[in-house]
C-alpha cells in the first residue's frame, strides 16, 4: 500500500521510516531501493529529510521514488 493509498482510507502508517540525508545520493538511493523492494507486511511511509545537499539527492527521490515524502532543508 503507497502513501497515496493510505491517504484515501484515512489512515495512519504502522510505521513511520525518517532519513536524514546530506549529499550521499548512492547511500540514500540504495537505502530507499531496499525499504521499496522488501516485502512488507505493514503500512509504511518514508520521510527524507535533505539537509542542504548539493548532489543529485533531492532530484533522485522526487525521480525515482515519488512516493516519499521528501522535506528540503537549506
Amino acid at each position: 500500500m503507497d502513501n497515496q493509498a493510505l491517504e484515501d482510507i484515512g489512515t495512519s502508517p504502522d510505521i513511520s521510516v525518517c532519513i536524514v540525508s546530506w549529499n550521499r545520493s548512492d547511500l540514500l538511493n540504495r537505502c530507499l531501493a531496499s525499504i521499496y523492494t522488501t516485502r512488507q507486511d505493514a503500512t509504511f511511509e518514508v520521510v527524507v529529510v535533505d539537509n542542504g545537499s548539493h548532489d543529485e539527492s533531492p532530484d533522485m527521490v522526487t525521480d525515482y521514488y515519488p512516493q516519499v515524502n521528501l522535506i528540503r532543508n537549506a
